[in-house]
């Protein structure tokens, strides 16, 4: 006869109950001590953003307040923290406090396991119920060709009223990175754009292959930015164009829309 095995509460970074990025929503309940939080492990990818955010179920009578925090491997080390929502989306500069789950957005330092508490704002010992996700964030443009009198550029608009900081990654086909950027913007509502040949850019005078883009700040975000993939172009330097244009695709959504919060467009 096998033995079933033993499972204790996941109420500590010990004990953290497995989930896998983008496996959808998680139930939690929480109640009295010393189930005042609950603990959740997941692996990331270094230079790739996820969002960690929860919501309450809430009743005609009822509006829970929680919170969500995001610790690196060694389960004490933070990598952020939010409770209620001011930003974008559901907030925005003046708005008033959406009261819920709490929203973490980062790009990931390693490859590691990362960790999510979560529980009542401060951990407090009330009965409520929520729901907890992990979603990654990170966009990606199968193609970009420069050389032969062709360039390319990436532009990244910032749609939110919250500065953000934007990590590009150009690969080979082969997958090996040929270069990476990391802006100290884009600036609320503001721009940035890449130039692939440019020494200011990436200083590839010809190369080939996908960019990928991981989002978040230097002190993880509470929002979670819209995801688009828009159209790309290409232009010959004698001022010919050629314009191809990709599948639109969205990477992640939002309670079934895209979230505001960064467009990006590979002209």
């Amino acid at each position: 006869m096998r033995r079933a095995p033993r499972r204790a509460q996941n109420n500590s970074a010990l004990t953290a109950a497995s989930y896998v990025v983008n496996e959808g929503w998680v139930n939690v309940d929480m109640g009295a001590a010393p189930n005042t939080e609950r603990w959740y492990v997941y692996s990331v990818t270094a230079g790739r953003s996820y969002c960690v955010e929860g919501i309450g179920e809430r009743t005609p009578t009822d509006e829970p307040d929680g919170e969500t925090t995001v610790f690196r491997a060694d389960g004490t080390t933070a990598i952020g923290r939010a409770d209620d929502n001011r930003q974008e989306p559901g907030g925005g500069a003046g708005s008033e406090a959406v009261f819920n789950g709490g929203r973490v957005c980062y790009v990931a330092p390693a490859n590691e396991r990362n960790y999510m508490r979560v529980g009542n704002v401060l951990l407090t010992a009330l009965v409520h119920s929520y729901r907890w996700r992990v979603v990654e964030t990170t966009q990606f443009c199968p193609w970009f060709f420069s050389g032969g009198g062709f360039e390319a550029f990436i532009l990244i608009k910032n749609t939110t009223s919250a500065p953000i900081l934007a990590t590009v990654t150009l690969r080979d086909t082969a997958g090996t990175i040929l270069g990476t950027q990391t802006a100290t913007g884009p600036p609320a509502n503001g721009s940035l754009n890449y130039q692939v040949s440019d020494p200011a850019g990436f200083n590839l005078a010809a190369a080939s292959g996908s960019v990928e883009i991981a989002y978040g700040t230097d002190t993880p975000f509470r929002h979670r930015p819209r995801q688009h993939l828009w159209p790309w172009r290409s232009r010959r330097s004698d001022g010919q164009r050629h314009v191809a244009e990709l599948h639109r695709r969205r990477v992640v959504r939002y309670s079934g829309r895209a979230a505001p919060g960064l467009a990006a467009l590979v002209p």
